[in-house]
């Protein structure tokens, strides 16, 4: 277990350097992810995900905690999304008409 976490932790720290370099060299990529607020919450979303998995591998958090937070994490992301379809198009433009 402990060589696991550790494994977990180096990968995620060579995620986050190699963000974070990305980030510092190109200016368009930080204007992209940093001029709104959703490169924010996404960093903010990343780090919270990643201490959520790590509080799970140490065992500071049980199964039903590990549910109820990556569930609600889930749902606050999948709740964000805005689907399209071409019905609710098709209906604008007949109605325009």
């Amino acid at each position: 277990m402990f060589w696991s976490s550790l494994a977990f932790v180096l990968l995620m720290c060579i995620l986050l350097y190699t963000f974070f370099r990305v980030v510092s060299n190109d200016e368009s990529v930080r204007k992209i992810i940093f001029g709104s607020d959703s490169g924010i919450q996404f960093v903010t979303l990343f780090s919270i995900i990643i201490a959520i998995i790590l509080f799970g591998l140490s065992g500071v958090l049980e199964g039903k905690e590990l549910s109820a937070l990556l569930g609600s994490i889930a749902g606050y992301i999948l709740g964000k999304v805005k689907f399209t379809s071409n019905n609710s198009s098709s209906s604008n433009n007949q109605s325009n008409l």
